[in-house]
Formats: C-alpha cells, structure tokens, sequence
C-alpha cells in the first residue's frame, strides 16, 4: 500500500476504532445519557488524534520489527507477505488496544484503583471488543473506502 494510501487507511481506522471504542466504553461503564454523550464528544476528537499519532510513531514501528523477527526464516515471497499481514493485524490491534484502554483508565483515575488481575480482565475483554468492531464494522468500512480513494 503506497504511503498516501497507509496514512489515510490509518487515519479512518483510528476514527472508526477511537469513536466506536471510546462510546463502547463510556456507555459500558456509565450507561447512556445526555451526559453520558457530552463526555464522549469532549474526549473523542484528542482519543483520535492521540491514536493516530501513537499509531504512526510507536505501533508501526513495533509491527515492523515483529514482522521482521516473525519472517526472517522465510524465503518465499507469498508466505512472507501472508504472515507479515496477520503479524501486523496482530500486534497493531494488542498495542493500541492496550495503549488506549491504559490511557482511558489512566484519564478517568481508575487504573490506580485496580489489581492486576482487574487490569488483565479488563484488557481482555477491550481487546474481544475491539476485535470484533474492528473486523465486523471499520475494517470493512475502512477497506472500501481506501479502495475507491485510490481509484
């Protein structure tokens, strides 16, 4: 994917993943209200503009190196390509996933009031969360409209 593409590929994600993940969490955690959506609008433009950034600076490097540790043994050209897509779905989702839900519990004070276990639960059940957002609604999204930007 050429970088004009990638940067607006990337772009669209983190608004389709900040929004509807920052809305998942808010409403999960308060339920929904009038306030409820005030608080989201304040907070979810820096969500998205923290995400991108982080996602340009930090996570596509991480991804990088795991691909490059994850297909230094292979030769062929198919195979690298095929298992670096999977590595860099992978680990650009645990990253930002975990970054993002850090973030968010760093920002409203609760991180410092959870356990560890606590902490991993919650981790987990963000990531479940962002998996199926991600691959059920932006991804698809994200993917065709990229394609029709290009064309």
């Amino acid at each position: 994917m050429p970088l004009k593409q990638r940067l607006v590929f990337t772009l669209m994600m983190c608004i389709g993943m900040g929004s509807i993940m920052s809305w998942l969490g808010i409403v999960t955690s308060t339920g929904l209200s009038a306030t409820v959506m005030h608080q989201f609008w304040l907070q979810v433009l820096p969500t998205i503009a923290f995400a991108y950034v982080f996602n340009l600076l930090i996570a596509t490097n991480l991804a990088a190196l795991a691909i490059k540790l994850g297909t230094r043994r292979l030769t062929d050209t198919v195979a690298i390509m095929k298992r670096a897509q999977t590595i860099r779905g992978w680990v650009m989702i645990v990253v930002m996933c975990l970054t993002m839900s850090t973030r968010a519990l760093i920002m409203t004070g609760a991180l410092y009031q959870m356990t560890p276990l606590q902490f991993g639960l919650g981790f987990i059940e963000s990531l479940i969360m962002a998996l199926i957002v991600r691959d059920f609604f932006v991804k698809p999204v994200t993917r065709r409209l990229t394609a029709s930007l290009a064309n």
